[in-house]
């Protein structure tokens, strides 16, 4: 017999069941680090690959970030977007009627008809127009005068709610 087998027969009865107890974990362990080798290669590989990948995603997308035509596309999606929020908003306003002609110059607010007088420029008289048509519930405009006043215009407004919607 061996020398070693030996000696562990002639030791004392808790290190021979040390030693069968710890010897086949021990063997599973090192089959295991030999089995699992290749896949932590694999592993590593395809760790390196996902940075190289996202290294060269990372620059393209800084790129394409700094090209005037998608700075310019962003921009004008921003404002379609604002324009679809705005569009909800039908019903008629003084605060968003004032925003688009700043000169107001009386109000008198009434139950049925309100009077409105306002000092503008023609291209502001054809906004004020398209806006109160494109008012929910529509907007009746039972009376209007419009005088010149130097380089602006003057206009008057009798204001009611249309019967109609």
């Amino acid at each position: 017999m061996s020398e070693w087998l030996l000696r562990w027969q002639y030791a004392s009865p808790f290190w021979q069941w040390i030693t069968v107890l710890t010897m086949p974990v021990l063997l599973l362990i090192l089959l295991a680090g030999w089995w699992l080798q290749p896949l932590q290669q694999q592993r590593q590989a395809l760790i390196h690959q996902y940075q190289q990948r996202l290294m060269h995603y990372q620059s393209q997308l800084v790129h394409l970030r700094s090209q005037p035509v998608l700075l310019t596309q962003q921009q004008h999606n921003q404002q379609l977007r604002a324009a679809l929020l705005g569009a909800g908003e039908q019903a008629f306003s003084l605060v968003s009627l004032t925003a688009q002609i700043t000169a107001l110059e009386a109000w008198q607010p009434g139950t049925q008809d309100s009077a409105l007088t306002l000092q503008l420029s023609w291209p502001q008289f054809q906004q004020l127009m398209a806006y109160l048509a494109s008012r929910q519930p529509p907007i009746a405009v039972n009376t209007f005068q419009l005088q010149r006043s130097g380089e602006r215009l003057r206009m008057t407004l009798s204001l009611g709610t249309s019967d109609e919607g």
